[in-house]
């Protein structure tokens, strides 16, 4: 048998669109809009559009070209599985965009929508859609996520106990300077990159890894920080005062309770960095601070953090001092209060 000339594809494929795209066969369209057609001499078969030109099917000898809103010619072919196309099968390319969808999404949640929506139409049902390679894990996980958020909040689960963790805050803060009195108000963030000293799952624990959680904590880490202030009146020399720090991220579960507390050891250990003041050169910094932790709920924690600080060279020396007298060093004292994502 002879392949038909190129006059007769042209008025074969001409024929076919026509048909795809008549009233009588509009009504196989109802349904997801990624619902297609691929056409052949003889037949055709329904299809899932992956973009606007490429379209998945099962492999088929003399498929000719691919329908939407209208038809377009094939062009190229290749193989696909999971998640990249809905199935194991062929993706076809298309000579020009004929088809209104996006691309066709590869994450576990977004793949499985997709195929919901396809499954109601039982010939692409009939394709046997398969489900994303890592379905069975997430759902596992939505699953435990369900189930910790049916509990009752608190920092002792087993959802913590996993690696490191990145945590966020942000709070307001109001500050006094001693040697310079007046009102600041400003703020702090902060990411803290925290470490297990000792995983536990549960609240029991021996006197001794109490006594271990009290001094250096069962969390630990480091912590940079920011802090702005900003004069409250015009008591002042200064209008702003910025510093960027390192500090430690010891933190002491608190047991069958919303409670982290701070261990001896995070009060103990200053925080160092460069502060800056609008009319003073830029210069060091120490701090130290108390933060206390309280879950409002299992994602979101209310932080309450008294902090001082001692910054050097921005007191001059009075005219009169000694020869060996040392620069007053100017004291900050502040509390801020803010939200954690732990």
């Amino acid at each position: 048998m002879t392949c038909p000339c190129p006059r007769t594809r042209a008025l074969l494929l001409s024929c076919l669109c026509l048909l795809a795209a008549s009233p009588l066969r509009a009504s196989a369209q109802d349904g997801a809009a990624r619902i297609g057609r691929l056409m052949s001499l003889t037949a055709e078969q329904p299809a899932v559009w992956l973009g606007p030109d490429r379209v998945f099917g099962r492999a088929g000898a003399g498929v000719i070209s691919a329908c939407a809103e209208r038809c377009a010619p094939i062009v190229s072919q290749e193989s696909c599985a999971p998640p990249a196309c809905p199935a194991s099968g062929t993706v076809y390319r298309v000579e020009a965009p004929v088809a209104r969808v996006s691309g066709w999404p590869t994450d576990v949640g977004g793949y499985t929508r997709e195929l919901d929506a396809l499954r109601a139409d039982s010939r692409v049902a009939a394709m046997g859609l398969s489900g994303h390679p890592d379905e069975g894990a997430w759902r596992d996980a939505r699953r435990e996520d369900e189930a910790r958020r049916a509990q009752d909040p608190r920092w002792v689960t087993e959802h913590r106990e996993r690696g490191d963790r990145l945590e966020l805050s942000i709070g307001a803060a109001v500050a006094t300077l001693v040697e310079t009195p007046g009102s600041w108000v400003g703020g702090t963030v902060a990411a803290d990159w925290i470490f297990l000293h000792r995983a536990r799952d549960s609240d029991e624990r021996d006197a001794g890894e109490s006594l271990v959680d009290a001094l250096v904590g069962d969390q630990i880490g480091a912590s940079l920080r920011a802090h702005f202030l900003y004069r409250a009146d015009g008591g002042q020399e200064a209008e702003w005062i910025a510093a960027v720090g390192i500090g430690d991220a010891l933190y002491n579960r608190y047991a069958r309770s919303v409670l982290r507390l701070p261990t001896f050891s995070s009060i103990v250990a200053p925080e160092v960095g460069v502060i800056l003041r609008s009319d003073r050169d830029a210069t060091w910094y120490i701090a130290w601070d108390a933060p206390v932790s309280i879950l409002l709920d299992h994602d979101v924690a209310l932080d309450i953090t008294p902090r001082f600080f001692i910054v050097d060279d921005w007191i001059p020396l009075p005219t009169d001092a000694p020869e060996d007298a040392t620069d007053p060093a100017e004291l900050i004292f502040s509390i801020g209060i803010g939200l954690r994502l732990p």
